[in-house]
């Protein structure tokens, strides 16, 4: 009996750092998705263009206030020379000497921080920025700009709707394994409430003994991924940029409080079934 029990816990350390794992990889999967989409959010193309006839004192003081605006990341400036230059190399032409002068304006590109990407709000901001004599027009993607918008409002959704199914389903695979691995100690509990053990005194002693499977499975399943994570960082482009410290902030603790909920639930409840029936 001693054997089969040892084996059953065998077992359920096993299936619980494997559905800890891959719970670990959806929320690592949610988490980059965000990581992405708020990247494409900042990445919005706001251009700001100015007229010839600015002044740098005008110009000066104008920028500074952009940059103090809480809600703007990064504002960069682009000569008219500089962007002249820059569509000569695209088009393979010199459109300055067939137009007989240079048609562009200097430019402000300006990023934003995610919170602020919304269509209302760049609206808002663009007629207050039109509202300033050295500013000559201001455009932005709107069609792109709604799309995005629209995304990022419904994914929270479909990350919790996700994130719900699968820890049903591994709330559902934790449970039924705990029951199996209870049934190899029905004798122990029989010997136990013989012994005059109570009720509540077993299903303690379980809860006890299954949480530290869980504190073990929590500590190898947040290794693999913490792993994993590091290996991503180093040799795959796209995650270089991401901060990881934040993965591991909320994985980890994540990964433990999943598991312990889980498996504390799923213990009580087996247990409690075990001794109805024994009873």
């Amino acid at each position: 009996m001693l054997s089969v029990a040892k084996s059953s816990s065998k077992v359920f350390l096993f299936t619980l750092t494997l559905v800890l794992i891959f719970i670990s990889i959806i929320n690592f999967s949610v988490l980059t998705a965000y990581n992405a989409s708020n990247e494409l959010l900042e990445n919005v193309k706001f251009q700001v263009f100015l007229t010839d006839s600015v002044k740098q004192n005008e110009f000066n003081a104008f920028v500074n206030q952009l940059k103090h605006q809480p809600f703007i990341k990064h504002v960069k400036f682009t000569n008219k020379y500089e962007a002249a230059k820059k569509l000569q190399e695209e088009l393979h032409e010199n459109f300055t000497t067939f137009l007989g002068y240079n048609p562009l304006l200097n430019t402000l590109h300006i990023k934003f921080y995610s919170y602020f990407i919304h269509l209302d709000s760049l609206e808002q901001f663009q007629k207050h920025l039109t509202s300033f004599p050295i500013v000559s027009d201001v455009t932005y993607h709107k069609d792109s700009m709604k799309l995005m918008s629209n995304l990022s409002k419904n994914a929270p959704f479909i990350f919790i709707v996700g994130i719900g199914i699968f820890l049903i389903i591994g709330f559902s695979v934790i449970k039924n394994t705990i029951f199996l691995s209870l049934s190899n100690f029905t004798d122990f509990i029989k010997i136990l409430s013989i012994s005059g053990a109570s009720n509540s005194y077993i299903i303690k002693y379980f809860l006890i003994k299954y949480t530290y499977y869980a504190v073990i499975s929590s500590f190898i399943s947040s290794l693999f991924i913490c792993s994993a994570i590091i290996i991503l960082k180093l040799y795959v482009p796209i995650f270089s940029k991401y901060d990881i410290g934040l993965y591991f902030i909320i994985l980890i603790p994540s990964t433990f409080i999943i598991a312990l909920l889980i498996t504390s639930f799923s213990t009580f409840l087996n247990t409690r079934q075990i001794l109805k029936i024994k009873n």
